[in-house]
């Protein structure tokens, strides 16, 4: 898996749940240490990608596609509708990895009708 940490990290991870006694951490401590790593390290992965002036376009252009602030018109399928959802979704999980608000959000739409 990509998200692996390699032995060293791992180590690292270990080393800061140690206590002034020097006690090994528990297996919640190792498994919390290894989450945080892994989610820190996405969200600087996605940062890097989205905030280059080239990600910046391409996260406009995915905020248009998955229509993130389209309202189905009338008489939408419910197959549509899941298909817009799932759309939607994508781009709610990456703009929830660059810590995007509204206010940002709605901003990227405006910037995607303006194209």
């Amino acid at each position: 898996m990509s998200g692996d940490l390699d032995e060293g990290e791992f180590e690292d991870v270990l080393d800061a749940f140690e206590g002034d006694a020097g006690a090994k951490p528990t297996l919640f401590e190792r498994a919390f240490g290894y989450f945080h790593r892994l989610f820190n390290r996405r969200q600087r992965d996605y940062r890097a990608t989205f905030t280059t002036p080239q990600g910046k376009r391409v996260l406009t252009d995915l905020a248009g596609y998955c229509g993130v602030m389209a309202q189905a018109p009338a008489g939408t399928t419910t197959t549509d509708l899941a298909r817009m959802q799932f759309q939607r979704d994508v781009f709610i999980h990456i703009s929830s990895q660059l810590n995007m608000s509204q206010d940002e959000l709605v901003e990227l739409a405006r910037a995607y009708a303006k194209d």
